[in-house]
């Protein structure tokens, strides 16, 4: 009677063990999950405001803003957040209308460099003045490109 109580414990043991391994094994998939959520965040929406900054003020090419996109959708694709074969217009869509709510680099660009010419364009500080003058003697192309 004693050997058919003890491997009943040993059983119940065992059952006990897998218990603990399974949810161990749920608390590292939710970890992982978590992990690639961040990672996703960080990538669309801490990279474009560190880029925007220097709109304007670093001199980028229409290029290399496609290349940092590619870059970024390839980053995605990798983190299984995007499909290879997926459609790319979809990323850049707003979520209302079921996209993923990504901005462009370029169009980023654009809208920056344009409120930076209106901005120095309307303000009448004499700094400001100093760097309309400037822009408009040297032919920025950045500017240029804008107006």
């Amino acid at each position: 009677m004693t050997t058919a109580r003890l491997e009943g414990e040993v059983l119940i043991i065992i059952i006990i063990i897998i218990i603990i391994i399974i949810i161990i094994i749920i608390i590292i998939i939710i970890i992982i999950i978590i992990i690639i959520i961040i990672i996703i965040i960080i990538i669309g929406l801490l990279a474009v405001p560190v880029l925007r900054y220097s709109f304007g003020i670093v001199n980028r090419h229409q290029e290399e803003l496609q290349k940092l996109d590619r870059e970024r959708r390839k980053l995605l694709t990798i983190y299984g957040q995007h499909r290879p074969k997926a459609d790319v217009d979809r990323l850049y869509a707003p979520r209302k209308q079921g996209g993923r709510g990504l901005l462009q680099l370029e169009v980023a660009h654009a809208v920056e460099i344009t409120k930076l010419v209106e901005y120095v364009d309307r303000k009448e500080d004499p700094l400001i003045q100093v760097v309309r003058t400037h822009q408009h003697n040297t032919d920025s192309a950045v500017l240029q490109t804008a107006r």
